[in-house]
Order: C-alpha cells, then structure tokens, then sequence
C-alpha cells in the first residue's frame, strides 16, 4: 500500500528527520540521487537518450534538480540547466547549484535570456521539471505559464520532480497552466494531485522513490491516506481453506431487480458468484421471473410478491427478514426502483440486520429520504454512491464533492458512521471508524456505463459474506472491479467493455491479485 501524504505531513516528516540526523540538505541529496536513479532507469543512456535539460525554480525544488544534474551529469549524461526564477534563493538549494556547476554544460537564465533557454529545452532528449513543488499555492504568472508551454511542447519527455509544476499537492484540481509531465518522480509518498482528475492527468506515471525517511517517523506523522495495491489487497481477502464447505464461505443475500431492472440483479449476483461467496440467495420480485431466471443457474432464486410496478411489495418483508437471520451479508438496491414499497422493505432490512450491509442504487436513494437511520443501523454499513446519489445523501453539490472527493468522503463518514464508496474516477473508499481512506487506482472509462455499479456491489457483498472486515471489503471489491475492467478494455477496448465482458474478467483479476507481492 501507497502512503499519500499532505504537503504538511511531508514537512513534518522531514522536520522530524532533520531533528533525528538526516539533515535537510541531506534530504534534498538523497531526493535528487532518488530522482536520477529513476530517469536513467525509465530513460537509459543511449545514442537517442543523452542530452538532459532542468529546468529548475528558486526554491527547494529547484534544489533538487540541481542534484539531479549533477547524478546524471555523472553518469553520462550531457546536461544544461535552465534557471526558470534566476538565482536559487533557498540556502540548500544555493548550495546544490554551487556543487553541480562544474557538472554543467551551460546554464540560462530564462528570464534574461528566454530565447536561449527554450534552444535548451527544445532539443533536450529529457526536460526535468523542477520548478515548483508540493507548496506551490496559486496560479503560475504570465511569463512562468509561457515556459510551462514551451516545455510542454517541446519533443523530449518530460519528468516531473515530486509534482509537475503548476499543480498543488493537495489538491486534484487544476487552476490555471502546468507541466504535462510523462513521468513523476516522488519523493517518500504520492501527493494529493497524483490520485485524481484532472490534476492526475498531468501526472503521466508515478514513482514513489525512498529518501532515507523511516516508516516509523511516516507512521508518527499519522497519515491516513492511502493508495491500494494488489499487494495490500491480496491481504485483505478473506481465508481460502482445503477443508471446507460452501457454508465456511457464507451465504449473501440480495435483495434486487423490478420487472423495468431485471438486468441490475443479474449482474450483482453474477459479480458475487464470481468473488468466492459460498451461497448467494436472490430476492427479486416474481414479475421479473421470465427475465432473471434463465440468466442465473447458481444462484438460489427467491421470487416474490410483486406490487402494481412490477417492484418488490411490501408484503415480501416478513420472507425477507426471515431470510436475513441466515445471511453472512446483505446487499440490497440494485435495480428495486424507487417506491413507498421499496422504500419500506429498505428501511426495515437495514434496520434489523445483524451482519454487513452494502447499500446501493436505489436502496441510497430511499436511504437519502430519512438519512439519519444512518445512525440507528446495528451491523456495519457499506454504501455505494455515485457522486449525484452522493448529493441526494448529504445536500453537498455534486460539483463541491468532486472538487475534494477524499475530504468529503471522511467527512461523511465521520458524520454518519459507515464504510463510504464514492465512485468514479480514482474511486474513495472511506471508513468513519478506522478513519483511513483508501485511493483506488484501477479502472477505466470502460467501466462508465449502467450495471457496472450493480457488479461492483456484488463483489464487495461476497467478500464481506466471507467473513471481510466491511472496510477491506469494500476496498478489495472497487480495486477487483477496477482491475478487471481494465483487462476488459485491454481485449476489446473501453468502448466495448461491456459489463458482461469486466463479469468475464474478475477470474483473471483475483488471480492477479493473489500471485502479487510487493
């Protein structure tokens, strides 16, 4: 699992560092090292990779690019620096550009010799971006947004130092000009602007690179912010045993589907059947019958009363609450529609359950109608919004939502304890009691389309019937989802990669999981 660290958190780290004897400028030496290491790994020397332009700020950031120049520089490298802001004024940062002078082809200043310095950029074979870095507040000036262009558009590939400048690192938003950088190179944790979009998108690929600052002083800093990787989720999955039977696996119960949305129970159930769940019992209104079940051969079906809508009646809840006693885990709302009967049968299973919970669609919405039951539920909650039934749930516009996707989502939780899933782009997974947050970083626009949610929500369901702390179940299950929807849009592209064919993928994604280590 990926540390993701605030631009305070980053600083206190180093503080501590720096009080325990690694210096800051000791700090900045191992930044720069780290960061020449990774471009002669992505960029080996060559014939067609030798020449190397930094273009490097005022600042600390700066200072690191000046170490870079001088690793490389002896290493083979030809390098020119550009200094984007004149003269460092950091004091480590006055001391690296002392130290890679002598390593240094030729240096321009480009705010007196701007014509010079784009000569540099332009037929450099790697242009470093070391501008500014994660304490960058604002929008970049007329003349620094003019170089961002030139560097930008330049042929050589871009690397940024820790972030691409222009961005700030705690924040996914973009506000005006930035480096487009193909790789990011940064220092100890990702940043904010590496998780999401749009700012991820000027991210280009991300290393994180070890700059001597130890886990313990990370862990003392207390960062809660976390990127998942098939490593950490290969932990999270529950026990597989040889000695066992379907009943060691638990039984799921979903309540979903309505005569209009016979497809959103299909999918669930297929998204759980695929994820290990040793029984998964449907429940679904009896004039879906036709539709759902020839689709569906492993599950336990469960037709039941239909109202005039062809939904769920209200009749079927003493079944249903029966049912549960016996449940690992239910998921309920994919598909039921939205109704007094829906609404009353949501209210009343959530209400009375004793195992895991996981909300969806339609079960949000009825939900969203008397939000404070929230509090009231005994088992543990796991809901499942997009950002508009994230909306209806909190009153947050969606634009203020997606402007600080993780703030919202802690803070929701906080307020109403459960596990939150905010879908979309670099998907948030939340959690009020643990009070982490874990970034997932798979998926694809492929996975943009009508039931892909409903098959996610039947693979957090399974895990957590297996016997998965919610948490990780939930985390586990959007990193799955993702990972085979990205298989998905691998073999027949993100136009294509219709929910049948992610469904077709989750085989292949468990068993990238569990073959990986770190």
């Amino acid at each position: 699992m990926i540390r993701i660290l605030s631009t305070p958190e980053m600083l206190r780290a180093e503080t501590i560092a720096d009080e325990r004897g690694i210096s800051f400028l000791r700090l900045m030496e191992n930044a720069g090292a780290a960061c020449a290491r990774a471009v002669r790994e992505g960029y080996p020397l060559s014939g067609e990779c030798s020449y190397v332009c930094v273009v490097c700020g005022k600042g600390k950031n700066g200072g690191d690019g000046f170490v870079i120049a001088r690793k490389l520089s002896e290493n083979g490298y030809t390098v020119s620096v550009v200094l984007a802001c004149g003269i460092p004024e950091a004091p480590d940062a006055q001391e690296m550009f002392k130290k890679s002078k002598p390593c240094i082809k030729e240096c321009v200043r480009y705010d007196t010799d701007s014509e010079r310095a784009v000569e540099l950029i332009r037929k450099a074979d790697i242009i470093i971006d070391a501008v500014f870095g994660t304490g960058f507040r604002g929008v970049p000036d007329a003349g620094t947004g003019e170089l961002f262009d030139k560097m930008n558009s330049a042929p050589g590939r871009v690397v940024a130092v820790d972030i691409p400048s222009g961005l700030s690192g705690d924040s996914v938003n973009v506000s005006g000009k930035c480096v487009n950088a193909a790789l990011t190179v940064t220092m100890t944790a990702m940043k904010m602007c590496h998780t999401g979009y749009p700012a991820r998108s000027f991210c280009g690929r991300v290393a994180v690179v070890d700059i001597g600052i130890s886990p313990e002083i990370l862990n003392e800093v207390g960062s809660k912010r976390f990127m998942l990787t098939s490593d950490s989720v290969r932990r999270m999955l529950p026990e597989r045993r040889e000695k066992s039977h379907k009943g060691t696996y638990g039984k799921l119960l979903v309540v979903a589907g309505s005569y209009t949305m016979p497809g959103a129970a299909v999918m669930a159930v297929n998204g759980a059947l695929r994820s290990g769940c040793g029984l998964v019992q449907l429940a679904f209104p009896d004039a879906a019958y036709a539709a759902i079940a020839p689709a569906l051969t492993e599950a336990v079906l469960m037709p039941l009363p239909s109202n005039a809508s062809g939904r769920l009646s209200r009749s079927a809840k003493y079944r249903l609450l029966n049912e549960l006693q016996s449940a690992g885990a239910l998921l309920i709302g994919c598909g039921i529609g939205a109704d007094d009967d829906t609404r009353e049968l949501v209210y009343s299973l959530v209400c009375a359950a004793e195992c895991p919970v996981i909300v969806d669609a339609d079960g949000i919405n009825a939900l969203a109608a008397n939000i404070n039951i929230i509090n009231d539920i005994k088992a543990p909650l796991i809901l499942t919004p997009h950002p508009l039934e994230a909306q209806r749930l909190s009153g947050v516009s969606v634009s203020d939502i997606e402007s600080d996707r993780a703030g919202f989502a802690a803070g929701f939780t906080v307020e109403h304890p459960c596990t939150l899933v905010l879908k979309g782009s670099s998907t948030v997974i939340a959690d009020g009691v643990a009070k982490k947050i874990y970034i997932n970083p798979t998926g694809n626009s492929g996975l943009a389309r009508g039931g892909a949610g409903d098959l996610l929500s039947g693979i957090i369901g399974s895990l957590a019937a297996q016997g998965a702390h919610s948490f990780e179940a939930a985390a586990a299950g959007v990193y799955i989802h993702g990972l085979a929807g990205d298989a998905a849009a691998q073999r027949c592209t993100a136009y294509a990669s219709c929910i049948s064919e992610c469904t077709a993928e989750i085989s292949g994604a468990f068993k990238k999981v569990i073959s990986s280590k770190e």
